[in-house]
């Protein structure tokens, strides 16, 4: 414990550098993690990093461009940390931004036409920004009004204020604010007025007035949260809701102005950016900045200084990384983080070497169906199937592979082993036989390949369902209503020397499947890039006519790939009933095979690049996990963390991160998803 008669200085040096620890010890996590993850795809760490660093500071331009980069990071972290103080999670930053920048752009440009003369910079400046900063905070204040007066989880709300501020960007952009310009053919805005443009530091380099903006609102924001009274009921609101109302505060009115406030900090990003360097609204131009601020504001604790620390990190990254290295470093970055936060919560209880080593165990296993998944997408996709129906395959292999192994064990009394053997078979049998309706009907019917995957995902949760009521609860069910023993689950594999290190042995101590999944990442990869059938396979998802003319059947070929791909699919959902746990839940797939199909698209359709975003999928779950664990210990300000909901909700906001463009546009194989006909 920390002595309460410690020297003044002590404590406020001590109160200074707490929010550096995590941050430091997550970037030197991601350091290594990352350069595991491009040396296992074939890079150069040392020289990735080298590269790096050089252009991100190694020269005056350099550093101009990383504080250029950073300017929005800090503005959109700190919208998102301060949310977060107010105990509200803000993921409708990227919105947020994008109203701020279209207000400041009509602004800008516009409203010298509507006076009919020019305004003095000093006036038209601080105008733009202003209602840039106002468009953010109004469009943020209204997930914040219905979390106050309605409940509603403005985790929910705020993605769906994302969606639809797109749209309005997207109407407004390529319409009534479209650059008139008949050269024009993007969705832009004309030019701001001069008397709009806040200008560079230094000639020669792009570097604006609104980094240094960006450090004093930075400075600001700790002073309002930490010696205003504003600060103190925000803080407390966030701490404990019904203590704040209990003591007199206002809590709705709190609600809606923590998210208000928020929304001006996103909405300034927005309307720095036009303002001070694009000098108009171009749609898509910030496009992530909002979902990479939730990862700097926890990567500074959310306090002010540590999301400027954070966001000079993102800034160096996203100026000095080439696109891969960008891509890698955000996913050790993202694991890091919940590492960090697991480590920080539960470090009094257990060594936080202890707790790294329990997450990285748990992450890899949780990450077997998604890994599978992936797998699965890839075979398919490769081959130029499109495969949404990977959700509805490894939830009819989960219950018939759960099925076999009880009918195996209860009805025939197979010992337990062979019966949970019998059932892994089972499962991937289902996953073919899925698969393979799935190619009747997009290979040979030609069914639109989107359509065909919603068939299937619709026709294992019918068949599932009505299944499991009718053979176990249902009135004169098979079983006489009620579930018979299990034989149990999978055991753990002790693989030796490995699982026998000290600590870290845990890691290697795992499951068949999960085991499986590992080794068929590997396999894949050589199959893929270093066989004639991988050569085939990415031939005709690439170019199938060139491939038919060469004697390669396309039908075959596809129909083969498909059926692999659901005998993968069927792997990872017998993970589910006989590798995690020894029943069956409808629906417990949970979503996990279009996650698969996000890490399938993060890893650009490579194996590793797959497997290590479901990783960060899997780091997600490993966090709700462990933070469950620890829940007691969960300091109030961190209060958000104690809901499982809110923990639980991480997979499906990665997946929106990944789809949504963070990391950067992929491309799939250039036949993925047109049927073929000679």
């Amino acid at each position: 414990m920390q002595s309460s008669n410690e020297p003044g200085f002590i404590k406020n040096l001590r109160q200074w550098l707490e929010p550096l620890i995590v941050p430091l010890l997550a970037i030197i996590t991601a350091v290594i993690l990352g350069g595991l993850i491009i040396k296992s795809v074939g890079g150069d760490p040392f020289a990735a990093y080298r590269g790096l660093v050089q252009g991100a500071f190694g020269s005056k331009k350099a550093l101009s461009e990383t504080a250029v980069w950073a300017t929005p990071y800090i503005f959109a972290g700190l919208a998102v940390a301060f949310a977060f103080k107010g105990g509200l999670f803000n993921i409708g930053a990227e919105g947020q931004l994008a109203f701020g920048a279209v207000a400041a752009a009509l602004i800008g440009y516009a409203l010298p036409k509507w006076l009919g003369h020019d305004i003095p910079a000093f006036i038209h400046i601080p105008l733009a920004v202003g209602l840039g900063m106002l468009a953010g905070g109004l469009w943020a204040a209204i997930p914040g009004a219905l979390k106050a007066y309605t409940g509603g989880h403005e985790v929910i709300n705020t993605i769906m204020m994302n969606y639809i501020a797109l749209n309005i960007t997207s109407f407004l952009l390529n319409g009534p604010m479209k650059d008139p310009n008949p050269l024009n053919v993007v969705a832009r805005t004309p030019a701001i007025a001069k008397s709009a443009r806040i200008a560079p530091i230094f000639d020669g380099l792009r570097v604006h007035w609104g980094f240094v903006l960006a450090l004093l609102v930075a400075l600001l924001i700790w002073w309002i949260l930490q010696k205003t009274t504003l600060g103190f009921e925000i803080r407390t609101v966030g701490s404990n809701p019904d203590a704040a109302k209990y003591a007199g505060i206002n809590v709705q009115r709190t609600i809606i102005i923590s998210m208000a406030i928020s929304g001006m900090l996103a909405g300034l990003a927005g309307a720095i950016e036009v303002t001070a360097l694009n000098y108009r609204h171009e749609l898509g131009f910030a496009v992530g900045y909002g979902f990479d601020a939730i990862a700097i504001a926890l990567l500074g604790k959310t306090n002010p200084f540590g999301v400027v620390l954070a966001a000079i990190l993102f800034g160096a990254m996203r100026n000095g990384g080439t696109r891969m290295q960008f891509r890698f470093a955000v996913i050790a970055l993202i694991i890091a983080i919940m590492f960090g936060t697991v480590v920080l919560v539960g470090f009094s209880q257990s060594s936080p070497l202890l707790i790294v080593t329990s997450m990285l165990a748990t992450t890899i296993a949780v990450a077997t169906p998604l890994t599978l998944g992936a797998l699965s997408g890839i075979y398919c996709e490769r081959s130029g199937v499109v495969n949404i129906g990977i959700e509805g395959m490894m939830l009819g292999a989960a219950f018939f592979g759960w099925l076999a192994s009880i009918y195996m064990n209860t009805v025939f009394h197979m010992p337990g082993m062979l019966s949970l053997f019998i059932g892994v078979l089972a499962a991937i049998l289902t996953g073919g036989l899925f698969a393979l309706l799935h190619a009747m009907l997009s290979i040979t019917f030609k069914v639109d390949q989107i359509i065909g995957g919603t068939v299937i995902n619709i026709l294992a949760v019918g068949i599932t369902g009505f299944l499991n009521r009718q053979m176990f609860f249902g009135k004169g069910s098979v079983f006489g209503g009620q579930v018979p023993h299990s034989p149990g689950i999978l055991p753990r594999i002790h693989i030796p020397f490995l699982a026998d290190i000290p600590t870290f042995g845990r890691i290697f101590e795992q499951q068949p499947i999960t085991i499986a999944a590992l080794i068929l990442v590997i396999v894949t990869h050589y199959v893929l890039f270093n066989t004639r059938w991988g050569l085939r396979t990415r031939a005709v998802g690439e170019h199938p006519r060139a491939a038919d003319t060469v004697g390669i059947n396309v039908i075959r070929m596809r129909y083969i790939n498909v059926i692999i791909g659901g005998f993968l699919a069927g792997l990872g959902g017998a993970y589910f009933t006989l590798e995690s746990i020894s029943s069956f839940e409808p629906l417990m797939t949970n979503g996990r095979g279009f996650i698969a199909l996000a890490a399938m698209i993060f890893g650009n359709w490579t194996p590793f690049g797959a497997w290590a975003a479901a990783l960060v999928f899997g780091a997600a779950q490993a966090l709700q996990i462990n933070l469950q664990f620890f829940r007691t210990l969960i300091p109030p300000q961190w209060s958000f963390l104690q809901n499982s909901y809110v923990v639980g909700l991480a997979p499906y906001i990665l997946t929106m991160l990944i789809l949504t463009g963070l990391i950067g546009k992929t491309i799939p194989p250039a036949a993925d998803g047109k049927p073929y006909e000679k």
